[in-house]
């Protein structure tokens, strides 16, 4: 398999990329991989099948990436991912806390420690037509006509997998191909689903993740491989601080937390109506209470963009500690908490 080339010593800074700070970074959805649990305190014949196909195409080491990653280091990377298109398996450069990142094919089977597949094979196949129907009916479905009466042709619905499959596409949905669907597969989807089973030839995992990742760089509306951006950039020299938020990966996938996925999809109520919109009373607030001080208002319109984004996703985080502060404040100098006395309650309201 062709690897990539390296990009320049130097890099690519998001000075050329990003005119403005990524603002939906900020509050983008992050999406965790997810460990296969392979020591079950319940075995299943769904899950026994599951657990060989790791060991089968080598894809232990992707089964196994249950690490804390660093979130705030993950958005300032896809902040500063760069606007313009790459060729396959170029080298992207990023700037990432004045480090250098040069997120390539070449990176990413280094860490994950992943066996090179067959890309040509892999492109081919993608490429060809595919009868989604009979990989349906054939490999996927518990009960096949259930899909032979969808008016949907492009997707699967999980809910109607077998549990063997159900549980192969939590793996590769969180950590190959994460679609952003909860309960569809996109028909890219399937075909991995189905040559992961039958074993045609050796996939390409790590291109498959390399073009995934760049596609939700440049989407920006929802954050992928955390764990694995986060080994990138600390593999580069970027360095967790303080105030970083370090964060848990989802739990394992099983052939429980399988289940109950999809019986809480089919079981989900419908919506309650929404009642009239009260405005909540005003906050209880003491004489005495001191607020969290403001964020400073600084003028960024002349700094370097990446640091715009920075800045701008630090005072993010400041108003989030400063909301949560002003509360526990104020509920410390309410009536019956250590510290106050109902005499200081009613001076205060006599104020």
């Amino acid at each position: 398999m062709s690897r990539a080339r390296k990009g320049t010593k130097g890099g690519a800074s998001s000075s050329g990329s990003a005119a403005q700070p990524e603002e939906a970074i900020l509050t983008a959805t992050v999406v965790t991989e997810r460990n296969l649990d392979l020591n079950p305190s319940i075995q299943t014949a769904g899950l026994i099948q599951v657990q060989h196909l790791p060991r089968d195409r080598n894809l232990l080491p992707l089964a196994r990436i249950y690490k804390k990653y660093n979130e705030s280091i993950v958005r300032e990377f896809y902040a500063a991912f760069p606007r313009e298109e790459f060729r396959d398996n170029q080298a992207v450069p990023i700037k990432v806390r004045a480090k250098n990142v040069d997120l390539s094919p070449s990176i990413i089977s280094d860490i994950l420690h992943l066996p090179e597949g067959d890309t040509d094979a892999w492109n081919q196949y993608v490429n060809r037509d595919f009868d989604l129907q009979n990989a349906a009916e054939r490999l996927f479905y518990a009960n096949p006509a259930a899909f032979a009466s969808q008016t949907k042709k492009n997707v699967l619905i999980q809910g109607k997998l077998t549990p063997y499959f159900a549980i192969l596409w939590s793996f590769v949905r969180h950590n190959i191909y994460p679609s952003g669907q909860q309960s569809e597969i996109p028909t890219v989807g399937v075909k991995i689903l189905k040559v992961l089973h039958e074993g045609t030839f050796s996939l390409p995992i790590v291109d498959i993740i390399f073009e995934r990742l760049k596609a939700c760089a440049r989407k920006k509306s929802i954050i992928y491989y955390p764990c694995l951006v986060s080994m990138i950039c600390l593999r580069s020299g970027d360095r967790a601080r303080s105030i970083d938020i370090i964060a848990e990966p989802m739990g394992p996938i099983s052939d429980t937390s399988v289940s109950k996925s999809i019986s809480q999809r089919r079981n989900a109520p419908a919506p309650a109506p929404v009642p009239p919109h009260v405005p909540p009373p005003p906050p209880h607030r003491p004489a005495s209470s001191q607020p969290f001080p403001p964020a400073p208002s600084v003028d960024t319109s002349a700094w370097d963009p990446c640091l715009q984004a920075m800045w701008g996703f630090q005072m993010l985080q400041y108003q989030h500690m400063s909301t949560s502060i002003d509360a526990i404040w104020t509920h410390l100098q309410m009536s019956g908490q250590p510290g106050t006395s109902a005499h200081d309650d009613d001076a205060d309201d006599d104020q």
